[in-house]
């Protein structure tokens, strides 16, 4: 995978940044360029949604993105795409 992966990598949960990337290279042919190209090339996510079970999600302004986080050690890490 490129560096820039590598980079995008360190903003996971900690414990999940291997397999994030190894799931990216395990996809067939053409299936990375779509999981990035659903991403915003500028999101201009809303405020922070933080449900009762502790889940904190941000949405694009377009609503077509939007990412779980989790906080560890005061850092906040991206724990999931939607």
């Amino acid at each position: 995978m490129s560096s820039w992966v590598s980079s995008a990598a360190s903003f996971y949960v900690p414990d999940e940044a291997e397999a994030w990337q190894e799931n990216l290279n395990g996809m067939k042919s053409g299936a990375t360029e779509r999981y990035f190209e659903r991403i915003p090339a500028n999101p201009g996510f809303g405020a922070p949604v933080t449900s009762k079970t502790g889940v904190t999600t941000l949405q694009s302004a377009d609503k077509s993105f939007s990412v779980e986080m989790k906080q560890l050690d005061g850092k906040w890490y991206v724990s999931k795409t939607l």
